[in-house]
């Protein structure tokens, strides 16, 4: 009697099965993998054939195991909560990458990210320059939202100066704040590769008691990359140039910046990253009554300095160089460490340092959604 149930059955699942491969079909389409339905389906860390970094209309490529299986769905935000149809989760198909630490306003991550970076700044300033010695501090709290997996707004400048100088009075303010675009170009999660380009503009609101707030502005296009290397290391490098609105009251300078980072033990990441800030034209260099002469304040603080260009060609050049440790406390956040110091000196004409930064203590943590 069992057994001549069994062609019935038969029929009955053979029903079901015609009935629905329709559905899945159109749900997850067999040219999206490069497979047919006659052959096991793929897992998610097989690369097929000529598939390797083509964006899926998942907005995530399959083909690589740090988008598996959260990350990689049915639909933009499947796996993840959603905040509705303008904020993206960050580009999870990266997971590996740290953050850069140093030049913090103009070295740019190339992920699309909705994070935001709580930012502390310890900087002294050396004592045989104008401001005579001392040191500043920078409470900060950079935002950025991902539009999609290559568009983002980002805000990358804002917060207190606190600054203790020897020859003024300790000054304490609200610096300039920043905001602008970055798109990233070009993104292969299978060979964990990114490049991305950008724009922002510096709104000079801040308080002049800490050199903030002075001229029109300043505009900045950049470009930033990255890679994976060695399976545990990772490269980024930025490069850039500022360009003020007012060319009397701001000085114009280019940079180039660069980080490598290798994953020792499971979420602790030793890096040294370099920055080289070369500038092209001075301001007029009233903020201290035209005393900063060749005297300039490298990333967070603006002078607008005469004298940081020798002749047409050839500007002053402030090359440092940092180290530090990211420590990656979940999948969204990290906390990082970085120790940076100047290797060029930097010396005006009566032996006086032209530049504001002795060393520099940062420290950062980064919630991300």
């Amino acid at each position: 009697m069992w057994h001549s149930k069994l062609p019935s059955m038969n029929k009955w699942l053979l029903g079901i099965g015609i009935s629905v491969f329709p559905f899945v079909q159109e749900l997850v389409p067999a040219s999206e993998f490069g497979y047919d339905y006659m052959t096991p389906a793929p897992s998610m860390d097989i690369c097929p054939d000529g598939m390797c970094g083509e964006e899926m209309s998942y907005g995530c490529d399959p083909c690589n195991v740090g988008c598996e299986p959260e990350g990689c769905g049915l639909g933009l935000f499947s796996g993840l909560p959603s905040l509705g149809d303008i904020v993206a989760p960050s580009d999870k198909c990266f997971n590996d990458f740290v953050s850069p630490m140093t030049n913090p306003v103009y070295f740019e991550d190339p992920r699309s990210l909705t994070e935001v970076r709580f930012i502390f700044i310890n900087q002294k300033i050396p004592g045989d320059n104008i401001l005579q010695g001392g040191n500043f501090q920078v409470y900060a709290a950079q935002i950025r939202v991902a539009l999609n997996e290559r568009l983002s707004i980002i805000a990358v400048k804002d917060g207190i100066v606190d600054l203790n100088s020897q020859l003024l009075p300790d000054e304490e303010g609200f610096a300039n704040v920043t905001a602008g675009l970055k798109y990233t170009l070009y993104r292969d999660p299978c060979q964990q590769r990114l490049l991305a380009v950008g724009a922002h503009y510096e709104i000079p609101i801040g308080s002049r008691d800490v050199f903030q707030g002075d001229g029109d502005g300043l505009f900045t296009v950049f470009t930033s990359g990255g890679f994976e290397f060695a399976e545990y290391g990772h490269v980024l490098a930025a490069g850039g140039i500022r360009i003020p609105a007012n060319r009397t009251d701001n000085s114009q300078m280019s940079f180039v910046s660069a980080h490598v980072d290798y994953e020792v033990f499971e979420g602790i990441l030793p890096f040294i990253e370099a920055n080289w800030l070369h500038y092209i034209r001075g301001g007029a260099g009233d903020q201290l009554g035209g005393a900063t002469d060749g005297f300039e304040g490298h990333d967070i603080i603006t002078f607008g300095s005469t004298g940081v260009t020798n002749d047409a060609e050839n500007g002053q050049d402030i090359v440092t160089l940092a180290a530090g440790t990211k420590l990656r406390l979940t999948e969204n956040s990290e906390l990082g460490f970085a120790w940076e110091f100047p290797v060029t000196s930097n010396k005006g004409p009566n032996n006086e340092r032209n530049r504001i930064l002795n060393d520099r203590l940062t420290v950062d943590l980064i919630i991300r959604y």
